[in-house]
């Protein structure tokens, strides 16, 4: 009944070592070190339910174990991190209410870790589906700042979005120049695309105000007095 003799005896199933390899054995183990409070096996457990090996696939059940590691054991935190940032990501596609109420839950969970990924997923809900453009920039911007190319990418369609024309550019620079390294060669094209027309658009408003759009008079043309501001061109 020792805890950790279960959960090495599940291992032991897992890898198929001097005992016939099985998951389904590995899991009945692993639970019974779980029920005890094994924070090792309720890793397992989670990685487990999430692909359905050996058990059920249960999202549900896969979030609970993650959790409970976390709880038990503070060093298991960035394991059981990497396992709800799995979880949050086997949701993504399923439309259902529930379903992107459970991710979006786990995301803002994540947000709070400073996990850049959670970061980003966070800010592409924000963006595409409640259209909060002015938070998505935020989340983006935090995740661009820790070296997600993607971020800076999302930061500047969401700035742009914003009417923020002075960080559109930025961000958009701040794209071009990683070149989109690391990213799926078509995605990187998709996105150097947008980034492409969102620097055409720009060069097309220097002169007018980037707050409100009114043409600016005059040699310096900083300043627009309508919406009290500075310009784009001028930042």
């Amino acid at each position: 009944g020792r805890p950790w003799a279960q959960y090495h005896l599940g291992l032991v199933h897992i890898e198929g070592c001097r005992v016939p390899e099985s998951d389904f054995e590995a899991v009945r183990w692993l639970r019974k070190a779980s029920k005890q409070g094994h924070p090792g096996a309720f890793l397992f457990l989670s990685h487990h339910h999430i692909d359905g090996i050996g058990c059920a696939l249960n999202l549900s059940e896969a979030k609970k174990c993650a959790e409970h590691a976390m709880s038990i054991h503070g060093p298991f935190t960035a394991k059981s991190c990497d396992l709800l940032l799995r979880v949050a990501a086997a949701y993504s596609p399923m439309k259902t209410v529930e379903a992107r109420k459970e991710m979006r839950s786990i995301l803002a969970f994540l947000v709070g870790k400073g996990m850049r990924q959670a970061q980003c997923g966070l800010a592409m809900m924000l963006r595409n589906e409640d259209k909060d453009y002015h938070n998505a920039e935020k989340l983006f911007a935090l995740a661009a700042l820790q070296g997600d190319v993607h971020a800076a990418h999302g930061a500047a369609v969401s700035c742009w979005d914003l009417g923020e024309y002075a960080r559109a550019n930025f961000w958009s620079k701040v794209f071009v120049k990683t070149k989109g390294e690391g990213m799926d060669p078509d995605r990187r094209e998709e996105c150097m695309e947008k980034i492409e027309n969102i620097q055409l658009d720009l060069r097309r408003l220097r002169d007018n105000c980037g707050g409100c759009g009114a043409a600016l008079d005059g040699k310096t043309r900083l300043y627009c007095k309508g919406c009290k501001t500075y310009c784009y061109c001028g930042r």
